[in-house]
């Protein structure tokens, strides 16, 4: 089996951080410290180990509606909203955009 760049990350960062805190106990007993650390440092996710397992999460793609947001004016957004949407000075959402079919979805809900 073949060990990801980001395996190898992680176990580093376990070593780092079961180090860090071995240090900070300042403990002047060489054997605790040792097995502090060999427990700590311990594969994440594992039951002593300091650093739980990753985890990740896929990031979900959002199908777009068939429509623009100038479409909707009128039936279904009131146009001053879509004019002020397509005229905001930061995160402006032009009249030409294609919304989120599930934001579309909210809007025909709320209707």
């Amino acid at each position: 089996m073949t060990r990801s760049g980001l395996t190898e990350t992680v176990e580093r960062l376990a070593v780092r951080a079961a180090s860090a805190v071995v240090a900070r106990s300042r403990l002047n007993m060489p054997a605790l410290n040792a097995a502090l650390l060999r427990r700590l440092a311990s594969a994440p996710g594992s039951p002593d180990s300091l650093i739980a397992d990753p985890v990740f999460e896929a990031a979900r793609v959002w199908q777009t509606a068939p429509c623009c947001l100038g479409d909707l004016a009128g039936d279904v957004l009131h146009p001053q909203l879509v004019a002020a949407l397509d005229g905001a000075k930061t995160e402006r959402m032009p009249r030409d955009r294609k919304p989120f079919a599930h934001q579309l979805e909210a809007w025909n809900a709320a209707r």
